[in-house]
């Protein structure tokens, strides 16, 4: 055991001399039971160079961030939430005004950029710290067509009481007091809230694709985009985390004619459930009928 502590420490050490890190990365990269007991404790920080489906980018990891390590050790196509990235790379292909809500580091909005260029995305991040390296993303692509809005999604105008942790990175922060009711490090501030039936920017656009994922608000978020849901019918990828938020999602959408399908991450498949939802978290693809032809290339279970 000394000796593997040791051995464990050099490695540890090696890895803060950054000319090593390529060698390092590679090897350990190698064997997959290295991987897993280092790769939480080896942290890059720098640029990313990203591809997928034949674009190329770039996403800033800061060192300390959790989804942009596993993406610097696991890459886009076989990490963090895969199939859900691969289903939307193909989803925004054919859509041409995507709406990333709760966008975080702006992993989702930088893909759709990449891949369509022609599409008008519009990131929405309220935590001021996130949102910096949201921007710094935009930046570093160039990419002219992402619009970054500094708003939390809600069913109505105006300000808000939003709950967030007291540390340097956030995943969970949210309007919804119980979504951290057990945390000891909450903490609590204002930021702005917009409807998104009523958001200027988005006045006149037919939305084609929506990513929805604001921790146990979506909805009441989906409350505020009534009008855009009927009237351009997107289709939605939507983070729910427990049963009850699900059921909430189901009744607001029902008799709208969507099809509703669990994301399974490790298993490249959709699965269609009718009339609940699972218990465990997860993202949700939700689809109107007439256009579940964008996904027949996807296994659906039933």
């Amino acid at each position: 055991m000394i000796i593997k502590r040791t051995i464990y420490k050099v490695i540890l050490r090696l890895w803060l001399f950054k000319p090593t890190q390529k060698l390092m990365k590679w090897v350990i990269g190698k064997n997959q039971r290295i991987q897993n007991k280092l790769y939480q404790d080896l942290r890059f920080n720098g640029l990313m160079n990203m591809e997928i489906d034949g674009a190329t980018f770039q996403l800033i990891n800061p060192g300390n961030t959790t989804i942009e390590n596993e993406i610097f050790w696991n890459g886009l196509e076989d990490g963090w939430e895969k199939n859900t990235i691969k289903l939307w790379s193909s989803l925004v292909l054919s859509s041409y005004t995507i709406l990333d809500i709760g966008a975080n580091s702006g992993v989702f909005s930088i893909i759709s950029s990449a891949l369509n260029p022609k599409a008008n995305v519009f990131a929405f991040e309220p935590v001021k710290r996130t949102a910096l390296l949201l921007q710094k993303n935009i930046e570093i692509n160039q990419f002219n067509n992402i619009t970054f809005c500094p708003f939390a999604v809600s069913d109505n105008n105006g300000k808000a009481t939003f709950y967030d942790v007291d540390t340097p990175t956030q995943y969970s922060a949210s309007l919804n007091a119980e979504m951290l009711k057990n945390v000891k490090n909450q903490i609590s501030y204002e930021v702005d809230i917009v409807k998104l039936d009523d958001f200027g920017p988005l006045q006149g656009q037919t939305i084609d694709l929506i990513k929805l994922d604001v921790e146990m608000h979506e909805p009441e978020a989906l409350k505020g985009m009534t009008e855009i849901i009927a009237r351009d019918r997107p289709v939605m990828i939507i983070e729910i985390l427990n049963e009850k938020i699900g059921l909430e999602i189901i009744e607001k959408l029902k008799g709208m004619n969507y099809s509703h399908f669990s994301i399974l991450e490790d298993t490249n498949e959709l699965l269609n459930f009718e009339l609940g939802i699972p218990a465990t978290g997860g993202n949700y693809l939700f689809i109107p009928i007439e256009k579940e032809i964008l996904i027949s290339g996807f296994r659906i279970t039933f």
